[in-house]
């Protein structure tokens, strides 16, 4: 049998996104557990109100000579880079949008795709001096290729965890697996808030009521500490524009919802969560902090699990981070890697030597300090009664 010639072809900006569209969809749907960062519609939202220079929009698109069998979205972006601008290639990220991943099925052509991509991106004038690959699951396939390219020319590290809570059971199946200690809190949660005069759990799901909803969800976001600290995101109005261009146009790839705790005449908490198939993804999530005493934070995101346990063709509910207080839930975690690969065999070479010393050794220099520091460190004496406990 004759060996399997591949190939890259590039589709730049906003036009080569919508030139690709059949294909994307096509190989979206053949992914057994498709997420928001695979969705065609997503990524068009992506690239209208959050890529930096929509122009340098890149999708390389892996061909076998017959057919598109993969895509790999890259943006052209600065990154800081001991403390200096660092043009770069890089999957794309930004606040909303902090896990990427190839679109395709887990087949032999995500075992080519980095290699054939590499290759390719080497070969273009005036090309940057790395490309960034990831946050992404570390279970993609996408990385099986990442040990063909040499060892010398790229440096890969574990990069955080999505936390993701698992759903195919029913909500008192979901219970019985969490400790005493968790049910217990949550059961409380809701008899403080199911007190309250006019409470209600809604799900907000049709279009219109989702465009209403809206704006409330956003006031309800930034009433706390997000909205003092300027990261609630009616401070931000691309991202404003990119949770509501998910509203207008997840209609194919799947959908979304708005859930809301709702009493005394007002939204006490609400989240924003998109659906892909299989998965509910918990995108963004607030809470006003004057019923704190009532853990509307955590009575939300219980809703939105009880919810995706009733419907059997959910199978989890991703949180997207990996926040402490998660744990609650029991949730798997799943770890996210991140990589560099040199483009240039000079420049490209020495930053990622260097990143590899900055992210590798002497950030487990670092911990290990802390780590010792913290341990012969003396414990500071207290006053009885005064500052114990």
């Amino acid at each position: 049998m004759a060996e399997r010639v591949w190939s890259v072809e590039e589709h730049r900006g906003p036009e080569g996104l919508a030139a690709l569209e059949a294909d994307w969809r096509r190989l979206y749907l053949s992914m057994p557990n498709p997420a928001m960062w695979h969705s065609h519609e997503a990524n068009s939202a992506y690239l209208e109100h959050l890529c930096p220079a929509p122009a340098s929009f890149r999708c390389l698109a892996l061909s076998d000579g017959e057919t598109v069998r993969s895509i790999l979205p890259v943006e052209e972006r600065i990154e800081r880079g001991f403390g200096l601008p660092l043009r770069v290639w890089g999957m794309p990220w930004r606040p909303g949008w902090v896990i990427s991943d190839a679109i395709g099925p887990e087949d032999d052509a995500r075992r080519a795709l980095l290699p054939a991509v590499v290759d390719h991106m080497r070969r273009q004038p005036g090309r940057p001096a790395i490309l960034v690959l990831g946050r992404t699951w570390g279970g993609s396939i996408m990385w099986d290729g990442l040990d063909t390219i040499s060892a010398a020319t790229r440096f890969a590290f574990s990069d955080g965890a999505e936390f993701v809570i698992p759903t195919d059971m029913s909500a008192e199946e979901f219970m019985d697996r969490l400790s005493g200690k968790s049910r217990s809190t949550l059961r409380k949660s809701a008899r403080g808030f199911e007190a309250l005069p006019g409470a209600e759990y809604v799900r907000v799901v049709a279009r219109e009521d989702l465009e209403a909803e809206y704006p409330l969800f956003l006031e309800v976001e930034a009433s706390g500490w997000k909205g003092e600290r300027g990261s609630a995101i009616n401070h931000h109005p691309d991202r404003m524009a990119f949770y509501r261009s998910l509203i207008e146009r997840m209609k194919l790839d799947g959908w979304c919802e708005i859930h809301v705790l709702r009493a005394e005449g007002r939204s006490i908490a609400s989240e924003f969560c998109l659906y892909t198939r299989r998965e509910c993804a918990a995108l963004k999530g607030g809470y006003d902090e004057s019923y704190a005493r009532l853990s509307p934070g955590r009575l939300i995101t219980h809703k939105t699990v009880e919810w995706s346990c009733a419907d059997p063709d959910l199978d989890a509910v991703s949180e997207i981070s990996a926040a402490p207080w998660l744990h609650l839930w029991r949730p798997n975690a799943n770890a996210l890697c991140r990589a560099y690969v040199s483009l240039r065999p000079v420049s490209g070479g020495l930053l990622v030597a260097a990143l590899r010393l900055r992210y590798g050794l002497a950030r487990r220099l670092v911990r290990g300090f802390k780590v010792w520091w913290r341990a012969a460190a003396p414990v500071p004496k207290t006053r009885r009664g005064r500052d114990a406990g």
